[in-house]
């Protein structure tokens, strides 16, 4: 515990566990945006101008069921269940990070448009969109497990003892700079 300004204050530390190779993770989403999605919303018979509709309805049409059917019918529901967790994701992103994401891969429009609408040099921009698919990254993890969905985790390895390290050696400092 530390004393600041009177009040006793508990150190928190960032459970490392959480530390995660982000450029790597960031690419494994931008692929599975691009092409592991469009498997899944080809599997359930929709397409992504659908998912832009805050009501999109994920029931599937039709009235009687054989056996053979049954089957088709529940790699249907699994891919339209799988297809909303993914919107779902997306959606539940922070307001700037979902706009990009939606004008990107559910609008499906190019880099340097969605670039150019959204005011972004092209360093500021691939950095903004990294950012954007760790977190969709991160919070796709969590509606998996929240929905019980058979998605991919998307999130790629910790970073090298030594990257933790360097990058973590300031906070440390820091901290160790603001002990009473």
């Amino acid at each position: 515990m530390k004393l600041l300004g009177g009040s006793i204050i508990e150190q928190l530390t960032i459970d490392p566990s959480l530390t995660f190779n982000r450029k790597a993770t960031a690419d494994r989403a931008h692929k599975f945006l691009t092409n592991d999605f469009e498997r899944w919303l080809n599997q359930c018979g929709t397409n992504k101008a659908d998912l832009q509709s805050p009501q999109w309805d994920q029931q599937p049409k039709g009235n009687s069921v054989s056996n053979s059917q049954e089957e088709k019918l529940m790699r249907i529901l699994i891919a339209r269940h799988n297809v909303e967790t993914i919107r779902r994701a997306i959606y539940n992103c922070k307001a700037d990070n979902a706009d990009l994401l939606i004008k990107r891969y559910l609008e499906e429009q190019a880099d340097v448009h969605v670039m150019q609408r959204l005011g972004f040099e092209s360093t500021q921009y691939y950095k903004h969109r990294s950012a954007a698919l760790c977190e969709f990254a991160e919070r796709l993890e969590f509606w998996s497990a929240v929905e019980d969905a058979e998605l991919p985790n998307l999130i790629t390895g910790k970073l090298p003892d030594n990257h933790r390290r360097k990058s973590g050696q300031k906070a440390d400092d820091h901290r160790r700079l603001h002990e009473v």
